[in-house]
């Protein structure tokens, strides 16, 4: 590979590594903010199950008001459709944040194998020049050699 092809691809993988961090922090904040949701809900359910129960106890007569047992059903069965919500939401964004560390990671590991290619055929260019002088060097030997003979005979 070519010099300014291993640095433009060194330069991508760097680039994609940085979009990575970004979106793996971006998802990051958002499982956050899903988790204090979920928290605010959890507690909003725990207060109205707290006066569905206390509401329950002060209803003192026989017969029970229905419209607020429907209206109180209606209020906890929404709260918990919000929270499943945010549940799965947490857990999309939780996987989105795995899938980026990895792949941040694979980009990291491409990029060693790749520093570690390019120092072998920059140690392998060197061996053959050093070979490919010392060949020069041996043939200008050889034919000032083949001159001496030449001029003694």
């Amino acid at each position: 590979m070519q010099r300014p092809d291993w640095e433009r691809t060194q330069r991508f993988g760097i680039l994609k590594e940085l979009v990575l961090e970004q979106e793996r922090d971006v998802l990051r904040q958002r499982a956050d903010d899903l988790e204090q949701q979920n928290t605010c809900l959890h507690s909003q359910l725990a207060t109205l199950s707290k006066d569905v129960v206390e509401l329950q106890k002060a209803i003192t007569s026989d017969i029970p008001d229905m419209t607020v047992q429907t209206s109180d059903n209606k209020s906890t069965e929404e709260l918990w459709e919000i929270i499943r919500y945010v549940r799965r939401e947490k857990d999309i964004l939780v996987t989105k944040m795995e899938v980026t560390e990895s792949e941040a990671e694979r980009f990291k590991n491409r990029s060693s194998f790749l520093e570690k290619q390019l120092d072998e055929t920059r140690t392998c260019l060197e061996e053959e020049r050093t070979r490919n002088h010392s060949s020069v060097l041996s043939l200008e030997q050889h034919q000032e050699l083949l001159k001496q003979v030449e001029e003694s005979q």
